[in-house]
């Protein structure tokens, strides 16, 4: 009995010799494991920035039909971009009695009723930490922090929807009408609207004290200013006086950020970046920095492309120039 329980005895350290991991075996199990998460890592990456960028261009078909509400209820009119307390304004450069609004609480106020009347009033619900109806306006692959008055990731095309304060170039330099003011911009007068951009990701920046990031509602750097160049985003067919300054079907828009707003030198490294020396223009943040979503002035929302090799895009003046007011 003695020597039957040696020998199971026995036995068992010789099963337990076999059963266990030599050094070599754990270092082989541990190395295919690191494979494994290398070769699912990136996919994993990949499918989430692909789930964020439809969550975004949901946002923007949601925004899309606000403003399609909006339109209906303003006797054919789309959101102005912005405007703020004692802003002189069109006609007449009166200034504008207030409150301090954009685009983004115009719309918000057609898809609920907490949307607030100004900035004031957002800023309440930033101080809460709470976005609500603006949560349409944050783009999910956009830097998240801190949100202060202002909630959002997108900024408007900035003849559509301009900012009203703004002198409107085109009119001062081909008509001599100086001093005219842009103004709310009627959605029937779009031409090509599947063509032109309304709604756009854009840059954000950290330009408040509290360290919230955020886009200027109105794209105003958008095509390097082109707003304020000839042909100020204006299709231009029908002025006798600028016949050579048509716009050119198929040429790329620049992508080159507006450095020259913060008074600094331009830099390529601000291009397609989430920086100040970017601020108001558009942003390629989808699909490893390479797509921009953006809503269309009939309504849907499509991509485009983004080349940084050649810091050229699939935008052409197609899709920023419109007839003028």
């Amino acid at each position: 009995m003695i020597r039957n329980t040696k020998r199971q005895q026995q036995a068992g350290k010789r099963d337990c010799r076999q059963g266990a991991f030599t050094l070599v075996e754990l270092l082989v199990v541990i190395g295919i494991i690191a494979v494994l998460v290398g070769i699912l890592l990136p996919a994993l990456g990949r499918a989430r920035e692909s789930a964020n960028s439809i969550k975004c261009m949901a946002n923007l078909r949601t925004i899309g039909q606000a403003m399609m509400i909006y339109t209906n209820q303003n006797q054919g009119f789309l959101p102005f971009g912005q405007v703020a307390l004692n802003d002189p304004v069109w006609p007449d450069g009166k200034a504008y009695p207030g409150p301090s609004i954009s685009w983004t609480i115009l719309t918000a106020q057609v898809l609920s009723k907490n949307a607030g009347t100004g900035y004031a009033d957002t800023q309440s619900l930033a101080g809460s930490g709470n976005t609500g109806p603006y949560g349409y306006f944050v783009c999910p692959s956009a830097p998240q922090s801190n949100r202060d008055s202002i909630f959002t990731d997108y900024s408007s095309h900035p003849r559509i929807l301009p900012n009203l304060r703004d002198i409107d170039p085109y009119n001062e330099q081909n008509f001599n009408q100086v001093q005219q003011r842009v103004r709310s911009y009627r959605l029937a007068k779009i031409k090509r609207s599947s063509e032109v951009i309304l709604i756009f990701d854009a840059a954000v920046a950290n330009e408040s004290i509290n360290g919230a990031y955020t886009a200027h509602v109105v794209g105003n750097a958008l095509d390097n200013r082109g707003y304020y160049r000839n042909v100020f985003m204006v299709d231009n067919y029908d002025n006798p006086n600028n016949s050579s300054k048509k716009l050119t079907p198929g040429t790329p828009i620049s992508i080159a950020g507006d450095d020259a707003i913060f008074n600094k030198v331009a830099s390529i490294n601000d291009w397609n970046a989430d920086s100040t020396g970017n601020i108001g223009n558009i942003r390629f943040r989808h699909n490893g920095n390479k797509r921009t979503n953006c809503l269309m002035a009939d309504g849907h929302v499509t991509s485009f492309q983004y080349n940084d090799k050649s810091h050229s895009s699939e935008i052409t003046e197609q899709n920023v120039c419109t007839n003028k007011q």
